[in-house]
């Protein structure tokens, strides 16, 4: 498993990022800003899911949060 931050990268750009044997997993994206970011990735033999009821405590240029759980 891996994170990431201050990927500037919009929520249409993430899902095209391929990295053998990981699965992208949870995000968060700005929408109106540019910068900031961040993400989760996951190796593909765990299961992990996105955490989205933590992730809505998340607020763009506030506190940018992904989650997963196993």
């Amino acid at each position: 498993m891996f994170f990431f931050t201050e990927h500037w990268l919009r929520e249409n750009q993430l899902i095209s990022i391929y990295i053998e044997q990981f699965m992208f997993v949870s995000s968060f994206s700005r929408f109106s800003r540019n910068g900031g970011g961040s993400g989760i990735f996951v190796r593909n033999y765990l299961h992990n899911k996105d955490v989205d009821d933590l992730k809505r405590l998340g607020s763009e240029n506030t506190f940018e949060l992904s989650a997963v759980e196993h």
